[in-house]
This record gives C-alpha cells, sequence and structure tokens, in this order.
C-alpha cells in the first residue's frame, strides 16, 4: 500500500499525515497501524478502530495520535460499539487512546478541564506523554 499510494499521489514518504472525520478517522487509523506505516502522525475527528483490526495492532513505529471525538455522537459511539452489525464491532473512544497509550508506554496522563467552551459545550483535554 506505502508505495503505491506515495506514487500514485507523489507523496513524500518522510512528510506524510493523515486526518478525516467518521470513516476518514478510520482510514487515519487503518494506515497507522499498517506495518509498513508511511504516515508520522494522524488526527483522526470522530473515528475509532475495528475490533477486526485486533491483529494488525501494535504498529512498531512510533506515530503521534490527536484524537477528537464528542461524547453526544449518534454515528460513531464514544462508547464504541461491540454490536454493531453494519460496519462491524468498534472501540469506544478512550479505549483506543488507550491501546496507542500503552503500546508507546507513555506514562504520564493529565486531564484539562476547559469549563464552557466559546461554542457553550465543556471540553477535556486528556494528554498522555513520556514521564
Amino acid at each position: 500500500m506505502k508505495s503505491q499510494l506515495v506514487q500514485d499521489l507523489s507523496l513524500d514518504p518522510q512528510n506524510v499525515f493523515s486526518t478525516g472525520h467518521s470513516n476518514g478517522a478510520d482510514m487515519c487509523y487503518y494506515l497507522a497501524i499498517q506495518p509498513d506505516t508511511f504516515v508520522k502522525a494522524i488526527a483522526p475527528m470522530a473515528g475509532t478502530m475495528m475490533v477486526s483490526w485486533g491483529s494488525l495492532f501494535p504498529q512498531t513505529k512510533r506515530i503521534s495520535v490527536m484524537e477528537t471525538h464528542g461524547t453526544n455522537d449518534d454515528t460513531t459511539l464514544y462508547a464504541g460499539d461491540m454490536t454493531d452489525t453494519y460496519y462491524g464491532p468498534y472501540y469506544g473512544t478512550e479505549e483506543v487512546v488507550g491501546y496507542w497509550a500503552k503500546w508507546y508506554q507513555l506514562e504520564k496522563y493529565e486531564v484539562t478541564k476547559i469549563k464552557k467552551h466559546r461554542f457553550g459545550f465543556n471540553v477535556d483535554l486528556h494528554t498522555y506523554s513520556t514521564a
């Protein structure tokens, strides 16, 4: 997949980043967990990782991940859905992020609460990093 996309799209294999919403976010995760991935970082929004991809994870190359997901999402549920029969079972947002943090052995975890964001809702910023 790597060489085909890099060639077809004339990409610099050292500077490939992926972002997307919903199914596009799922694609970000899928690209990132490939054995010979070519993405340096992903920024999925309102997406997840499918249970069926379990054998592909973990991945050996460190990739930065910035996940954005709302708790009121009625399409890709924040808590995941292990009974989904349309696309198949998928993990919840916290579980997905937890997989990445565990695999990369990120020991520092911090939550910053941002009350009453300018759009009228509360935001929690979860940050995982090395110690």
